[in-house]
């Protein structure tokens, strides 16, 4: 899994110290793949696209990208 994010400083927080969630079993951090660059990716079969209303076009963008044909 790789998160992308346009907010470098976010993606260096998540790289040096995990991702921190909370949920019904509690709190825990996960250790994940950040970058602000979509091309580092690849081709995926899933994108999640997890952002506030206003820029969700600007994330269906980078999604599309990124996804593969199939």
């Amino acid at each position: 899994m790789t998160l992308i994010d346009v907010w470098q400083e976010h993606v260096q927080a998540m790289r040096e110290r995990g991702l921190a969630m909370e949920g019904l079993h509690g709190e825990f951090v996960a250790e994940v793949a950040a970058t602000t660059d979509p091309g580092e990716v690849g081709n995926v079969y899933l994108a999640i696209i997890c952002v506030n209303s206003y820029t969700t076009r600007q994330a269906a963008e980078v999604a599309q990208a990124v996804l593969s044909a199939d």
